[in-house]
Order: C-alpha cells, then sequence, then structure tokens
C-alpha cells in the first residue's frame, strides 16, 4: 500500500497537516490535495502520521463530486458528467505526473486535455512560467501562436532543412501558403535558430530576448484560489 507523510505547517491564521511526497518527482495528485488543504476544503486529523494513497484518491472524488455544476440543460449536463468519467478515470495515474502542453501567450494557457478538466472543475487555476518577454514583435508574436509541442516540431524540421543543402532540398522548402504553419526552413528562418538554443535552456538575444522558463523540463504551478 501506498502511504505518504504528513507534515504539520502554518498557513495564514491555521495549522494544517499537508502531504508530502514519499519519492522525488512530480506528483499532481498531491499538488490538488494540498491546494484543496490550504482552501479548508479537506483536512487531517493533528494526530496523523501518514495517509494512504487510497484516502486521497477518495477524497479528491468527493471534492469532485461537490464541486459538480448544477445544470438542467440535459447537454451540458451529459457533458459535465463525460468530464467527471474521464477524470475518474485517470486520477490515480497523477501520482505518476501529468503531461501539459504550454502556450506560450500567457501563464495560464495550456493545450485542453482531460487531465485539465480536472483542475477546472476543483475550480484550481494551473500556471505556468514559459512566458516570452519583451514583446510584442515580430518574433515574440511567432512565438505566442505556437504551444511547446508545436515548437518542438519546427526546431526539429529545422534542423532537418538545415541538413539537406543540395538545390533540390531548397526547392522542397518552399512554402506552400502564407497562412501555413507547415514546415520549412524558409518559413522558420533566423528566428527557429534562436528557439534552438532556447529549447536546450539557454538563455538567447537571438528570438524574444530569451523564453523564461521554471525548470528544464515541462512543469506547472497549481496556485490557490485565495492566494491569486
Amino acid at each position: 500500500m501506498t502511504v505518504f507523510a504528513l507534515k504539520r505547517i502554518r498557513f495564514g491564521e491555521r495549522d494544517v497537516q499537508i502531504v508530502t511526497q514519499n519519492e522525488n518527482g512530480p506528483c499532481p495528485l498531491l499538488a490538488i490535495i494540498n491546494v484543496l488543504v490550504l482552501r479548508g476544503e479537506i483536512s487531517f486529523h493533528n494526530d496523523s502520521k501518514n495517509v494512504s494513497l487510497e484516502s486521497l484518491l477518495e477524497r479528491v472524488g468527493d471534492r469532485l463530486l461537490h464541486h459538480l455544476p448544477q445544470t438542467d440543460d440535459p447537454e451540458v449536463a451529459a457533458s459535465v458528467h463525460q468530464d467527471l468519467a474521464d477524470v475518474l478515470a485517470l486520477l490515480p495515474s497523477l501520482q505518476h505526473g501529468m503531461d501539459v502542453n504550454v502556450r506560450f501567450d500567457g501563464v495560464k494557457s495550456f493545450e485542453y486535455t482531460p487531465a485539465m478538466a480536472c483542475f477546472d472543475l476543483l475550480k484550481i487555476t494551473l500556471r505556468h512560467a514559459w512566458v516570452v518577454e519583451n514583446g510584442p514583435n515580430e518574433e515574440t508574436d511567432f512565438l505566442a501562436s505556437l504551444s511547446y509541442n508545436q515548437l518542438v516540431e519546427l526546431v526539429f524540421q529545422y534542423r532537418e532543412a538545415v541538413n539537406q543543402p543540395t538545390p533540390e532540398s531548397e526547392s522542397a522548402m518552399t512554402p506552400r501558403a502564407e497562412d501555413s504553419r507547415d514546415t520549412t526552413a524558409h518559413e522558420v528562418d533566423a528566428r527557429t535558430q534562436a528557439v534552438d538554443n532556447a529549447e536546450s535552456g539557454k538563455e538567447t538575444a537571438d528570438l524574444a530576448d530569451n523564453i523564461a522558463v521554471s525548470s528544464s523540463q515541462n512543469e506547472a504551478t497549481l496556485v490557490p484560489d485565495e492566494a491569486q
């Protein structure tokens, strides 16, 4: 049975028991639990020293049901209940981590996934630090229109394109349409060269005067409502 140790801390005017990791690494489930603890929505007995994974999953499930939006619209109700079913199904996997695809146009901008629905239903704000600095201009506008996954794809496409020096390869790189985000060295040009440096975690002045990142991995921060 997986168990997690509890730790007593002072939060504002209250003493609360938060859940700590049993191993280092990402754990969105514990982050969700601790947000709910800081909000005062759940608590642990003062004498408790640890808590089981099963107990945590049960508590989160109860709060999901509590926060479930009430509606008389059958279509909306069906959509909400489907979101709930999807979240409950993936809830155990959150003990291991969660894939997020951030967008660079704002700290609260993410590609929607079923895991994101968990935070929406619990009214937890998810933020990231992968934002473009020093804009707007052509380069920052270009970055802000992309997600992390799209940017990584362009980086790989750029690398492949610049490694094809023949005239035939240059001809193949011609953009198909002005509004297309498809794949060419001509389209990505020097802007993606600078993104290539940013991907390795280095600060670069070639594009957007640095992409600010919170860590070398794609991480996000949970923010309790009362702390916003």
